[in-house]
């Protein structure tokens, strides 16, 4: 899924930053699914939920809006840490 995304984005440095992060990014994402799985047992139907929402905000073609959805994307694991740690 996040191949996809920044693939589509078609954003040179985003490719850059994501090629030389993903195995790190991957590691950290499975150790934080992993932890929360065993507290929250919601992993699978976040996760779904997450890229779902993240898809029709694409379709819109609103660059802004999805710019400022993968922002706060991405902060939320700020506030899911706390729970899971």
């Amino acid at each position: 899924f996040h191949d996809t995304i920044v693939e589509i984005a078609r954003h040179e440095r985003l490719s850059r930053v994501w090629n030389e992060l993903r195995s790190q990014m991957q590691l950290w994402l499975l150790r934080l699914h992993l932890k929360r799985e065993k507290k929250k047992h919601d992993v699978r139907e976040e996760t779904f939920r997450s890229h779902h929402e993240f898809i029709r905000v694409l379709s819109r073609r609103k660059p802004a809006e999805a710019a400022a959805w993968m922002e706060e994307h991405c902060n939320s694991w700020s506030r899911v840490l706390p729970e899971i740690d």
